[in-house]
């Protein structure tokens, strides 16, 4: 049957779009998630904004109880029947639904099997599409009641017909004037086709939102008539809140909120550290993208500068324009108190004739900032003022540019003063370009990334942040004498240099007075590029050659003679495509896998 099932649904996800109308999204090929939210939001903020006139609007969302599990199987059959199903595809579907048995599990125990009287079961790859089929008979309803005339929907343009509903699956939300009856008429509808479907409206869990415009006991009478104890509006909408006002921040409080909440729920979880990160990467990276499918990120200003137009009425003084910061004032104009430099737009810095007027510019900022000012380009073609970001080549906003930003900010607000000076903007760059990239496992990354931001457990580390501990090295000879540090502990430290010397690219400290290289054992070689924390002033190097201190690529490859004969080599090579150095090693294989 599961077979069967599949092969069903896979046919009826082809001709979904043509059986369903466009109020209804869910499981539809090319209909998206996003344009629901997004025209709840406009249909919302218009009953909100809507403050006069001459009947109010509301929007009233039924939750729909138990949804899958109480649609009736011979009220899913007629609906087949009346969208043209052949009658021998109608018996195999309801072969699929019916057919269905279940256990339930007393003490991890299952106990003796029963068969259901109704509903779709959650999981089966049809029961998606019969139920939004079932969804359709409620939405022809409302849709034939609208040009009937019994109920009246909101209109969001004039170009499109006012809009009475939208149904994802089982959410449900209607928007309509309150014309008199609407209320009631739309009551009949629900009750209608809940008797004849099987499904029930949960009152308790429904909500109604008014506009200002609707008269106090209109909406009394709506309350009654829905049986709704509070007006407490409609709250979320396919987990994205539907009524904010002012500032964006409670908007995306939302999100903050729900990925505090799920990091606290993984305290009891007690995964490592690349575990957690693998969590955090899966989890909480699909629940932003979600929200910010729908929703732009409120800008930072400090990030966005503008470019000014002919015809800017931007203020001087308060817009980010000179290589994106404020212009200050020049001496010899601070000493005047002339009051209409305070309102001072960037358009007035203009000639008729066009280009800045570099007399006034000169006059007004100080000497620093008029040479910025007038290599700023006038066009006769821009004529509005142009917003761009600032941390891109082309002046759009990317996601990337704004994560880096953010990382920077991270990490050097919440370093200490001495950390601030190790974790620099070259070893941001390294974890991010290089670190994150690596096709090894995710635990190596979270220590090497650990290693170069010096959070690692080590005796000095320990001591900094106030725990008292022996901070000698344990491992070498000379435990009385060095601090247990990064450097030491891997590359300073007896055990770290035996290490380093049984590897083919033996890597030692720098003598004193010796210049850092990079080379391999064979003679070739080139700069290792280490970033400038794990240095701390005596840069790790293998002898050899010197080449600039570059991203190095290495290509490496393998091939089997026989069963028992094997080889493999490798090249690299510098940023400019030239060979650093190569080599090539005769191994024994056990077999050719």
């Amino acid at each position: 049957m599961r077979i069967i099932s599949k092969c069903i649904a896979n046919r009826l996800a082809r001709v979904m779009s043509s059986l369903t109308d466009e109020f209804q999204n869910a499981f539809v090929p090319g209909r998206l998630i996003s344009e629901n939210i997004l025209l709840a939001h406009e249909a919302i903020h218009e009953i909100t904004g809507h403050k006069s006139g001459k009947y109010g609007h509301f929007a009233f969302k039924a939750d729909m109880s138990k949804a899958y599990d109480r649609i009736r199987w011979s009220f899913l059959a007629k609906v087949m029947d009346k969208f043209g199903f052949p009658e021998r595809l109608i018996d195999l579907i309801m072969n699929c639904v019916t057919t269905v048995s279940y256990e339930i599990l007393l003490n991890g125990s299952p106990l003796n099997a029963f068969l259901p009287r109704c509903g779709l079961r959650q999981g089966d790859p049809l029961s998606p599409y019969l139920f939004v089929l079932c969804m359709e008979v409620l939405s022809g309803i409302v849709t034939q009641a609208r040009e009937c005339g019994l109920l009246r929907g909101i209109p969001l343009c004039k170009q499109v017909s006012p809009l009475t509903h939208l149904f994802f699956a089982d959410d449900v939300v209607f928007f309509l004037q309150d014309t008199g009856d609407s209320a009631t008429q739309l009551k009949r509808i629900l009750d209608a086709y809940c008797g004849a479907s099987g499904q029930k409206i949960n009152d308790a869990k429904s909500g109604i939102l008014f506009s200002p415009s609707m008269r106090l006991m209109q909406a009394k009478r709506c309350l009654k008539i829905f049986r709704i104890k509070s007006n407490k509006g409609i709250g979320k909408y396919l987990g994205v809140p539907t009524e904010f006002q002012g500032s964006k921040r409670d908007l995306f409080r939302t999100l903050i909120d729900g990925v505090m909440k799920r990091i606290s729920s993984w305290n009891v979880i007690f995964l490592s550290s690349a575990g957690r990160l693998t969590l955090i990467s899966s989890v909480l990276s699909n629940l932003s993208n979600y929200f910010l499918s729908v929703f732009k990120i409120p800008l930072i200003k400090r990030n966005v500068a503008w470019k000014p137009g002919i015809n800017s009425r931007l203020n001087v003084w308060s817009t980010c324009w000179v290589n994106g910061d404020m212009p200050e004032l020049s001496v010899e104009a601070l000493r005047i108190e002339n009051v209409g430099l305070k309102d001072l737009r960037i358009g007035d810095l203009y000639r008729a004739s066009g280009g800045w007027d570099e007399q006034r510019v000169r006059y007004i900022f100080d000497e620093g900032v008029v040479d910025h000012v007038l290599a700023i380009p006038v066009y006769a073609s821009q004529v509005q003022d142009r917003i761009y970001w600032k941390h891109t080549t082309n002046s759009e906003y990317s996601v990337k540019s704004a994560y880096g930003v953010a990382f920077n900010h991270f990490m050097l607000k919440h370093a200490s003063v001495k950390d601030k000076t190790r974790m620099s903007e070259k070893s941001i760059r390294f974890c991010r370009k290089f670190l994150w990239k690596l096709h090894v496992p995710q635990k190596w990354k979270v220590f090497l990334w650990r290693l170069i931001s010096d959070s690692l457990p080590t005796g000095s580390s320990l001591d900094k942040r106030g725990i008292h501990v022996d901070s000698s090295c344990r491992v070498c000879m000379d435990a009385q004498e060095f601090m247990e540090t990064r450097a030491h502990l891997f590359r300073d430290c007896s055990v770290a240099k035996r290490v380093w010397a049984c590897l083919d690219l033996a890597i030692r400290a720098r003598e004193e007075g010796e210049k850092s290289r990079v080379e391999s054992k064979e003679g070739g070689g080139g700069m290792l590029c280490v970033p400038n924390e794990l240095r701390d002033g005596n840069p790790l190097y293998v002898v050899g050659a010197t080449h600039s201190c570059t991203p190095v690529k290495v290509r490496v490859d393998a091939g089997w003679k026989s069963v028992k004969e094997a080889a493999i080599g490798w090249v690299a090579y510098a940023a400019d495509g030239s060979t650093i150095c190569s080599r090539g090693n005769k191994v024994k294989a056990q077999s050719a896998m």
